[in-house]
Formats: C-alpha cells, sequence, structure tokens
C-alpha cells in the first residue's frame, strides 16, 4: 500500500533528476524519513546525496547522535558531513535567543558547505506541522501581517515536505522501520517552538486537524499579499558598507499601508508591529529622530535620508595621525583620510563630534544643522583635533590640505 507520505514526495522528485542534493539530515524523524526515501528513489532520478549533520554543541550528548548519523548513512553506502557551529557563544555575542542563533548558524553551514561541494538544492525537512507552528510563533513575537506566510523558501532551498503531517512521517517510518532520534531538548517547554507545538499545535490537531488546513490558508493570503505589494511598490534605496538609505522625500509620497509594508522588508529583522508602530510615531515628528531596533541596528528618521545601520558605526572613537604620515584609514566608516603640505609632519587626532565641540566659536552640533547635515552624517562626519583645538571639520571645512576618501 502506498502511504501519503510517498505520493505526496513523488511528484516533487523530477526537479531533482541528475541534480547533487544536500540534505539536512539531524537523525531526527523528519529528515530521516526525507533521507531514506530520497535514497530509495535515486536510481530512477539519478541524483547524488550529500547528508550533512550540523553539531550545534548545545547537548552534552551530540556524539552519540553522530554515531547513530554516521551508522544510518553507512548502511545506505552514503558518507555524512558532519559541521560544527557555536551556537551558544554566538547567542552570548549577538544577544539572541539560543533558538535563533542555531537558526543562524545552521543556514550559513548548509550554504557554505552547499558551495564547497557544489550542489544544486539544500532540501530540509521541514513539514506541515512545521509551518503551522511557525504561524503562532509570528503571531506571539508581533509579527506583521506581511511576513505571517509560511518559511521563506528561495531558489536553492527547498522544502519538499510542507504539505505533509507528522502523523504521515510517522507511518513511512513505521513501513520501513526505521531508526530514529528524539532529541530530549524537543520535549523542553522553555523553547517557544516545543510549547507551541505541545500546547497548541497537538491539541488543535486531536480536535480538528481541518482547522490547522485553514492556518495554512491564512499563511497561503499572507504570501499573496506580500508578493502583490512587492510588485506594486517600488523605491528606491542605497546600500552600501552596511548603512541603508532611503530617500524621505519619495518615502512619504507612499501612503500609510505602503510605507509599513516596505519597512517591514527593509529593516534586517523579524519585525514585530510593536516597533512599526513606534518607527511610525517617529516618523510623524518633524525633528530628527532614532530608535534602537533589535539585533544592535538603529532606524534614522533625519533631515533628508531615513537610515537603518548597526549602532556601532555611531560609537566613539579617537584614532591618531601620527608625525609625517599622510594617510589614516578609519576602516569601520569605509573612510580614508589623506593630509598635505605642513599637515603631513603633525601629530592630529582624529574622531567624531563630541557634546560641547565649538568650531570658529560657534556651537559644532548649530553648525551641522544650518547645513541641513543629517543626524547619521553628524555622527560619523570626522573631527580633526591639534592639541585640543579643532581646526578641520567633515563637511564643514574648506581646507583642501585634508580629505576625504572612500577606502
Amino acid at each position: 500500500m502506498t502511504l501519503l507520505f510517498e505520493s505526496s514526495l513523488l511528484p516533487k522528485l523530477n526537479k531533482y533528476k541528475s541534480k547533487k542534493l544536500l540534505i539536512a539530515y539531524s537523525g531526527g524523524k523528519d529528515s530521516t524519513a526525507l533521507l531514506h526515501y530520497l535514497y530509495v528513489q535515486r536510481e530512477n532520478y539519478d541524483y547524488t546525496l550529500i547528508p550533512v549533520y550540523i553539531n550545534h554543541n548545545i547537548r552534552k550528548d551530540v556524539s552519540l547522535d553522530i554515531v547513530h548519523c554516521n551508522n544510518f548513512c553507512k548502511n545506505m553506502g552514503l558518507s555524512l558531513i558532519v559541521e560544527s557551529v557555536r551556537t551558544i557563544e554566538f547567542a552570548r555575542q549577538k544577544g539572541t535567543g539560543i533558538e535563533d542563533a542555531a537558526r543562524i548558524l545552521r543556514y550559513e553551514a548548509l550554504h557554505k558547505i552547499m558551495n564547497n561541494c557544489l550542489c544544486d538544492f539544500i532540501l530540509v525537512g521541514h513539514n506541515f506541522n512545521d509551518l503551522i507552528e511557525n504561524f503562532f510563533i509570528k503571531i506571539f513575537r508581533g509579527t506583521s501581517i506581511f511576513r505571517l506566510k509560511g518559511f521563506n523558501n528561495s531558489v536553492i532551498i527547498d522544502r519538499p515536505m510542507l504539505d505533509i503531517p507528522v502523523s504521515e512521517i510517522l507511518k513511512y517510518i513505521e513501513k520501513k522501520q526505521l531508526p530514529f532520534i528524539n532529541d530530549n531538548t524537543n520535549l523542553n517547554n522553555n523553547y517557544l517552538r516545543n510549547w507551541v507545538r505541545e500546547r497548541i499545535v497537538k491539541n488543535i490537531e486531536e480536535k480538528n486537524i481541518t482547522f490547522l488546513r485553514k492556518i495554512s490558508l491564512i499563511q497561503n493570503e499572507s504570501e499573496i499579499l506580500d508578493r502583490y505589494m512587492k510588485e506594486h511598490i517600488k523605491l528606491l534605496y542605497e546600500y552600501s558598507h552596511g548603512i541603508l538609505k532611503i530617500s524621505k522625500e519619495q518615502f512619504f509620497k507612499l501612503d500609510d499601508l505602503e510605507k509599513r509594508f516596505y519597512l517591514s522588508q527593509l529593516i534586517p529583522l523579524n519585525i514585530s508591529k510593536n516597533i512599526l508602530n513606534e518607527i511610525n510615531k517617529v516618523l510623524q515628528v518633524k525633528d530628527s529622530k532614532r530608535i534602537h531596533l533589535h539585533g544592535g541596528y538603529i532606524f534614522e528618521k533625519s533631515i533628508n535620508y531615513i537610515y537603518i545601520f548597526k549602532k556601532g558605526l555611531i560609537n566613539n572613537f579617537n584614532i591618531y595621525k601620527e608625525e609625517n604620515s599622510k594617510i589614516v584609514d578609519i576602516s569601520h566608516l569605509n573612510k580614508v583620510i589623506y593630509f598635505d603640505n605642513y599637515l603631513k609632519s603633525k601629530r592630529l587626532l582624529l574622531r567624531n563630534r563630541r557634546a560641547g565641540d565649538r568650531f570658529y566659536g560657534k556651537k559644532l552640533k548649530d553648525l551641522f544643522i544650518n547645513k541641513k547635515l543629517d543626524l547619521f552624517d553628524r555622527d560619523t562626519s570626522i573631527v580633526v583635533e591639534d592639541n585640543g583645538n579643532i581646526l578641520w571639520v567633515e563637511h564643514l571645512s574648506d581646507n583642501n590640505s585634508i580629505q576625504v576618501m572612500e577606502s
């Protein structure tokens, strides 16, 4: 008897014919069923299978999982690639949760191996239940309506089991008597995904599985809305060296819904409705304003542009130009400062502005504002100081003995 699992997957295999497939294999039921079925069908479609295990270094007993995965692959004549990532260390450095850190590092590692092995696709074993869990997680995090759609598929990443429920995957596992790993962390309800799975999705599934199908329809509608907005909103922006700039004049020609959509696409985070509301308030006021976002980003509305950038770009810095040196590289701002004439021989301090700075007897802040310089440009302008006296300021001085170039 052909199972729903098999009949759902089989028509999708044509796109993999004669391709090189990287399979994200964890040893769990989903990736085990996917890898095994692809192996069973390999001669019919002439593809190459490369199973990859990502060790997140979270659990102490992970070596047992790696042994299991190696043995499972060897029994099929496949070689397992094991890649190790430092999830906890990364989470601490970036100030993010373990789940988010694991996801980021996992996909970075998969893309690296894909490039090294010249694979055509990365196949991931997400199923229908994962799709529904993703919906509730986004709801609880206050995600914008434009991002309620399912997983962000790409030309490279493929999830062929998204229409297959866990119950059908387990039927295939049982039919083929396949060994798989039950990850104990899946029972820890301190992880939001596990709590959603155990307390919400399972209860809905037991009550009426068609309710879950209706949720997937909402996700589909969100994807249709997202696609429609992308096709109808064309707003130019500049992106260079981690700094995103949007013309304020063009931005304010959009209506409110278009503005919210545009920002939800450009901000490099899964932006919530609360953050969008805060940004909307900033956009209504006349003065230049900033909002600190998750992940170390800053949103800024200024005189001429709207900016999104890493906050490290506006941190205070002091860099000295030594005597008889004519070049100073300020790499974090992508600027090289050239000194000519008598200034080459002097030892000078290069920094950004400070509160109370005065230039030719006037407040530096007022001079910047009078020049209609954006807040970001004010905070990243180079100030050159000689023995405590400001002798040159980027954007304000005409002294040709100092020039600023991109590095």
